[in-house]
């Protein structure tokens, strides 16, 4: 499924819509489309265009053209996995579920043995080939696990249920493919009016972003409270109060076991709390520190706490071998 079809449903007989609403709506689903494609690792690899407009509500027929890949099996499994998730992605609000990552998984390795076996191709083709889908097992286990790109999309869903609302003609909307025998229209999922608001974010809906590699310069550290004042720092240029979450680190200052205090540098894992505003853009509420892994002092001197030995060892060992869900840092038991 090379070509996806955005039918908004208008009442019978009734051909024309908000332009308004038209255009960002026909932002939004292209910024989900371009995600799912940057996501995959396919952003040189292919265009989207849009093909002549149909009537019967008001209909975008958007067409995946793949540039620079040969095979047409590994062209037909793109094209396959693109139209599938934009189908999802456009329509639904759950995340990636596990039984379809682990599918791709076993796709991907099949096709990936299959052009490593095919004597016709040229070495160099093969490479590229296998890289694109090596890329591709990268992406969709990034759609399933990492919550950056989750709420990205859904922001963008967001957005886009939040202006189909605001044109009371719309009644429905559907993705659909192009029958390519008898050229009609076949509906693979729709969204009718009274769902639309399941898909509009409020101010609680975003998971927190987590810095795994954050650097704070300390301002001003609260070195004898039990977690109710903010600390202040510079992190990323900006001057930040957050709260110290680590009641390790906290009781080793407390006990004198480390000598910390103003204008030392601390590494650490950086929680930013986050929702969407009154106009739905996105803003930070707040900061925490969840794991520091050391602090660097005037001097130059590193302390490393216990469980920045942990990380850096974690991060020497070997590589293991490819699992269904790769690692993006996002371990909830680091602390463990």
């Amino acid at each position: 499924m090379n070509e996806i079809v955005i039918h908004f449903h208008l009442p019978e007989n009734k051909h024309e819509m908000n332009a308004k609403v038209l255009n960002v709506c026909e932002a939004k689903v292209i910024a989900i489309i371009e995600q799912i494609i940057e996501t995959l690792g396919l952003q040189n690899e292919l265009q989207l265009s849009m093909v002549v407009r149909s009537e019967g509500g008001i209909r975008d027929r958007l067409k995946y053209q793949i540039i620079s890949i040969s095979g047409a099996f590994l062209v037909a499994y793109i094209a396959n996995v693109l139209g599938e998730l934009t189908v999802k992605y456009l329509t639904k609000t759950s995340n990636l579920e596990f039984q379809v990552v682990e599918q791709h998984v076993k796709d991907i390795a099949e096709i990936t043995t299959q052009i490593q076996r095919d004597t016709k191709l040229q070495l160099e083709e093969q490479q590229k080939q296998t890289q694109i889908l090596a890329g591709m097992a990268t992406g969709i286990a990034r759609l399933a696990q990492d919550t950056n790109t989750q709420n990205d999309i859904k922001k963008k869903q967001s957005g886009l249920y939040k202006n189909l609302a605001a044109d009371n003609d719309i009644e429905k909307f559907s993705v659909e493919s192009v029958d390519e025998h008898t050229n009609e229209f076949v509906e693979q999922a729709s969204v009718s009016r009274e769902e639309f608001g399941t898909f509009v974010l409020d101010s609680g809906d975003l998971e927190p972003e987590i810095d795994r590699k954050a650097t704070i310069a300390i301002i001003s550290p609260v070195l004898n409270d039990n977690g109710r004042l903010k600390w202040k720092g510079e992190y990323n240029g900006e001057i930040i109060d957050f709260y110290m979450s680590d009641d390790d680190f906290k009781q080793s200052i407390l006990l004198n076991q480390v000598k910390f205090g103003a204008n030392d540098l601390l590494s650490c894992v950086l929680k930013k709390n986050r929702k969407i505003n009154e106009v739905g853009e996105e803003v930070i509420t707040g900061y925490s520190v969840e794991t520091v892994f050391g602090f660097e002092h005037d001097d130059g001197s590193y302390t490393e706490t216990v469980k920045g030995q942990r990380e850096r060892l974690r991060g020497n060992m070997p590589d293991e071998p490819t699992t269904l869900y790769m690692d993006f840092g996002d371990n909830p038991n680091i602390n463990k």
